[in-house]
């Protein structure tokens, strides 16, 4: 499967953008007057952001510089 190169940007735009959503709401979280939860933290947060973070970033990197 390849992308052209828009696509492969794109998907960088919206990584870019799921990261900035993660880490908005990670810190409107632990500046809301909810009591920080470490297991919210570790098994919520940590998992989806890598999970997007990583997925986006490796298929665009690959797809842009070999396809």
């Amino acid at each position: 499967m390849t992308f052209d190169k828009f696509s492969c940007y794109s998907l960088l735009l919206y990584d870019l953008i799921s990261d900035i959503y993660w880490i908005h709401f990670f810190f409107h979280f632990l500046s809301s007057d909810v009591n920080f939860s470490p297991f919210l933290f570790c098994f919520y947060f940590i998992p989806f952001y890598l999970f997007f973070f990583c997925s986006y970033i490796l298929l665009a990197f690959f797809n842009c510089n070999y396809s």
